[in-house]
């Protein structure tokens, strides 16, 4: 089971559908983007050909434009409250039903 804290909650991401919209592809594709930074930085929510949930990073160019995958627990552990942070932390939070 592979699964995500977010908030003290815990996520479990193989009961993400396979196919949505927000979802980035590790091959490429872009609509999975959770925040862009005002100096070019991109976070993207990503699922890799293993089924894999996890957040890439693409640094801005002038930064050397590398991109670092990050798994969900770590990207969202204590102390990290940033606004890419926040934005993946709405995004999980709109996925839970609210009973």
């Amino acid at each position: 089971m592979a699964s995500a804290v977010a908030s003290g909650a815990v996520v479990n991401t193989d009961l993400l559908p396979r196919q949505l919209p927000f979802l980035a592809s590790d091959r490429g594709n872009e609509s999975g983007a959770i925040y862009h930074s005002e100096n070019g930085d991109r976070w993207l929510l990503c699922r890799g050909e293993d089924g894999r949930v996890f957040v890439l990073h693409k640094a801005n160019v002038s930064s050397g434009g590398t991109a670092t995958k990050i798994e969900i627990g770590d990207f969202l552990g204590r102390g990290k409250a940033g606004p890419e942070h926040q934005a993946l932390a709405r995004l999980i939070g709109s996925l839970v039903d609210k009973d």
